[in-house]
């Protein structure tokens, strides 16, 4: 937690000067693309309260394509157009960012999630020189054969297809050159903007724009680690080893680095394909068989697919599912499967007070000041709901509607609770798409009550508790009768130390410290006065009886002196304290 507030007042105070604003920039050509752009959508009076008006002009010139019917539609809208228009690399920022609905509006959520992550490919001879970089090698000493034309092209990088020289077919994914340049120039223009966004917009620090922003960038530089990619691939897999209804592709370590990743190439029918053209019996068997493995994945492993968009799924041979793109995963822990199935459960139930008590758990502090009035708004958006089959419920809504209670009470929440809340909308439509019929309800209920029977009331599970507990407890009675023999061996000995960490005090000891030195510099001053009246008294008297003069007066009244100056400080300190 320090680490990102020391970041954030770091970028504050660097680039507290608008003066020098733009000049920080390591490419002045792109901040003004983004200004235009902002510009083209009806957002120069943002640029004019974070005092950017100087720049407005000059960006106005870069403005193309203008369309009058822009005035006309949302803010939201014309935020996700304007990372539309920004290219690839926003479009991206946008894709990520509405995982967190913890972060931005629903309703901004909701247009990020209209995003297509598509771009432009870059030549296969740019890939090769990539590949040759990265493993040591050149790509006709690596593979037998290497498509230069790409199968598939996003923001971040594009799949080539290639065949080992062993026969076996790959699909090689090639992160785009000086990528990560490109992402650091953008993030720092955005890092600028969200700064001054905080420093001149009113109430612009509590949606906490540079927050955005550092979460952005953490997404992203995982995104960039394609050998953390293929960890989550092999991982996966793992969990599916004994399921033949779902496939994983091997990943190939020897040719897979943080730039390149060579896993084996699936040749499968596309779900758009499937959709189209596969029987109403088969549609149906996959939109159980995908109901079933995304609830899996949640509820039995704890790890599952963050994005299973129709794009990342592909029909294989006997129906078996394959899932693509594993940059993006969703990891829960027990007690956190525990706790999302409690929620569905007081959904499904219509019990406020069950999902109130469980939201209470989730949070950071595991407190909710305003518990009464949660419960009643949670109470107030099931009634939508009731007498409403959970199958027949638009998830959506119904997500949105819980996301949308918790940020209105600023309830601090895992950010992985929000990536399975955006999975399992995503799967909905997924699912609806291949049988519109199709009640999820018929099979998440039952599976939330078998999973909790399994976890608390199985007679099996509680007697695995049990054993746990009572092995336990014996290690500790075991290692407490050796604390206990050290202890008194240490007592006998005159050893034993007392430890205490105070906390709270330092401003209470600093205080008395104060007190105290003012105490003995109050003692010193009447000291002196005393000392040097009687002196000064003394030599008088001497002098009164005819004993010859002594030069003892002088320090006398220097005495005095110091004496003085120190009252006059010690209660000029007094004063101003008090004011």
């Amino acid at each position: 937690m320090w680490e990102k507030q020391f970041f954030a007042s770091a970028m504050r105070r660097f680039f507290l000067n608008t003066k020098s604003f733009v000049t920080k920039f390591s490419n002045l050509k792109r901040f003004r693309q983004i200004i235009s752009v902002l510009i083209k959508y009806g957002f120069s009076n943002v640029l004019h309260d974070i005092k950017l008006d100087r720049y407005i002009n000059s960006a106005r010139k870069l403005i193309t394509g203008y369309n009058p019917e822009i005035e006309s539609i949302s803010r939201w809208q014309k935020m996700r157009m304007v990372l539309e228009d920004l290219g690839p690399n926003f479009v991206k920022i946008g894709q990520i960012l509405s995982n967190r609905p913890d972060l931005l509006p629903a309703d901004l959520i909701i247009e990020l999630s209209k995003l297509q992550d598509s771009a432009e490919p870059f030549a296969g001879d740019e890939a090769k020189d990539v590949i040759a970089e990265e493993l040591g090698r050149s790509v006709e000493l690596i593979f037998k054969e290497f498509d230069d034309v790409p199968v598939a092209s996003a923001s971040v990088a594009q799949v080539h297809r290639a065949v080992l020289h062993d026969g076996t077919v790959v699909a090689v994914k090639v992160q785009r050159p000086d990528i990560e340049k490109i992402i650091k120039t953008d993030i720092e223009i955005l890092f600028n903007l969200a700064m001054l966004l905080e420093k001149f917009v009113k109430g612009m620090d509590i949606l906490n724009p540079i927050s955005i922003i550092e979460e952005y960038n953490k997404a992203i530089n995982m995104e960039l680690d394609f050998i953390l990619e293929a960890s989550h691939i092999e991982q996966f897999g793992e969990n599916f080893v004994y399921d033949d209804s779902i496939y994983v592709p091997i990943v190939y370590r020897e040719y897979t680095t943080s730039k390149v990743l060579t896993m084996e190439f699936v040749d499968g029918i596309r779900f758009s394909d499937f959709v189209q053209n596969a029987s109403e019996e088969r549609l149906k068997k996959i939109a159980r068989r995908i109901t079933r493995l995304i609830i899996k994945q949640v509820f039995e492993y704890g790890y599952f697919h963050a994005d299973p968009h129709p794009g990342n799924i592909f029909i294989l041979d006997n129906d078996r599912v394959c899932f693509l793109d594993y940059g993006l995963m969703g990891n829960l822990a027990f007690k956190q499967r525990e706790q999302v199935t409690e929620i569905l459960m007081g959904i499904a139930d219509r019990e406020a007070g069950k999902i109130v008590n469980v939201l209470q758990r989730m949070t950071e502090i595991g407190y909710i000041e305003n518990k009464d009035k949660l419960e009643k708004k949670i109470n107030e958006f099931l009634k939508k709901y009731a007498g409403v089959s959970l199958g027949k419920i638009d998830l959506s809504d119904l997500f949105y509607d819980v996301i949308n209670t918790i940020m209105s009470f600023r309830l601090k929440i895992l950010p992985d609770f929000f990536l399975l809340i955006k999975s399992v909308v995503t799967m909905k439509g997924v699912i609806s798409k291949l049988d519109p019929d199709y009640k999820i309800d018929d099979y998440l209920k039952p599976m939330l009550y078998n999973f909790y029977y399994n976890k608390h009331v199985n007679p099996r599970k509680i007697a695995e508790d049990i054993y746990t507990s009572a092995s336990g407890l014996i290690s500790l009675l075991r290692t407490a009768s050796d604390d206990m023999r050290e202890l008194f061996e240490q007592l006998k000995r005159g050893r034993l130390t007392i430890s205490l960490d105070h906390k709270g005090f330092d401003g209470a000891v600093s205080r008395f410290e104060k007190t105290g030195n003012r105490i003995v510099l109050s003692v010193i001053v009447a000291s002196l006065l005393i000392s040097s009246s009687l002196t000064i008294a003394a030599l008088i008297m001497m002098s009164k009886i005819n004993i010859p003069e002594v030069n003892g007066i002088n320090f006398g009244f220097v005495g005095m002196m110091v004496a003085t100056g120190l009252g006059i400080f010690l209660l000029l300190s007094i004063i101003f304290r008090k004011s």
